[in-house]
């Protein structure tokens, strides 16, 4: 449920993304308003990245709790890219490191303040940028064209297929559930 509640956060519908990042390096944080029922125990597997037209080739760092993750080589080519990342924890802020900038890979919607500010994309959804020495700017209405893919974790697996084994798969570090009721070891 997690994977897809970020895909649908994070990830603006068909459109192309039309803006470019900022330039020069910047920690982007995606912010939004979504249910409090995030925190599901989802595992990271890949992320999805939407580029659109006009923008640069750059060096990003997917951002999960915090923490940044291993380089990915993003093209300028308009396209969707999956990247395998590091299997960890879903947990926010979510986001990217960019080492340069000028990245395709922006979109927005326009502000709608005479709608109720639980609708209105500039409450609801923005992009935060942090800069060394220079703080927080938030981008109002812009979402990064990402979506952070999941799996549930291994308890979560198992307590789905089998309640009754639930407790020693997750003590076996099980990966995955059978539908007899055994674990997969890892």
């Amino acid at each position: 449920m997690l994977g897809s509640l970020l895909a649908a956060a994070l990830l603006v519908g068909g459109a192309a993304p039309a803006e470019r990042t900022p330039d020069g390096p910047a920690t982007l944080i995606s912010a939004w308003t979504a249910p409090a029922d995030q925190a599901d125990g989802s595992v990271l597997t890949s992320l999805t990245v939407k580029v659109g037209a006009g923008g640069r080739a750059g060096v990003v760092r997917p951002l999960v709790g915090g923490v940044a993750g291993d380089p990915i080589d993003l093209p300028a080519t308009p396209g969707t890219y999956t990247f395998p990342v590091r299997h960890v924890r879903l947990a926010a802020p979510l986001g990217l490191v960019q080492e340069a900038g000028g990245l395709a890979i922006m979109s927005r919607e326009a502000c709608r303040p005479t709608i109720a500010r639980s609708l209105d994309p500039c409450e609801t959804r923005w992009v935060d940028i942090q800069r060394t020495g220079q703080g927080t700017t938030s981008d109002r209405g812009a979402q990064l064209a990402i979506s952070f893919n999941t799996e549930p974790t291994p308890t979560a697996t198992c307590a789905a297929i089998s309640p009754r084994t639930a407790p020693t798969c997750a003590s076996a570090r099980c990966r995955r559930a059978s539908a007899t009721g055994g674990c997969g070891w890892t």
